[in-house]
């Protein structure tokens, strides 16, 4: 039995629908170890991950629109959802980002 392959227009909703559940555990454990312990560029990784992966989340919702032009109205529709989960992880990256470091110093 052949597994069926899951479509660019699939893939990036299951991108896009697991972004968050997915990155607020893995904050809530990332919070627990000492700032000093970790690069401060891993640190940066892991609270920036979300917007990385929705980056690849846009890009089979674009795809899938270039090769399915008579379902471009499938697409347009998912490709709106990616770019408003988008802009909310960006945002909770940004407050994480603002939370975890005190940038207010730098000029």
């Amino acid at each position: 039995m052949q597994k069926k392959r899951m479509s660019d227009y699939d893939i990036s909703l299951m991108l896009t629908l697991i972004s968050i559940p997915v990155w607020l555990p893995t904050l809530f454990v990332w919070s627990f170890l000492p700032i000093e312990l970790v690069p401060q560029f891993i640190n940066f990784f892991v609270l920036w991950l979300p917007v990385i992966w929705q980056m690849v989340s846009c890009f089979f919702a674009i795809r899938y629109i270039r090769q399915n032009p008579d379902k471009q109205k499938k697409g347009a529709g998912c490709l709106a959802i990616v770019l408003w989960v988008y802009m909310i992880d960006a945002f909770l990256s940004l407050i994480a980002t603002g939370i975890t470091y005190n940038t207010w110093h730098i000029k």
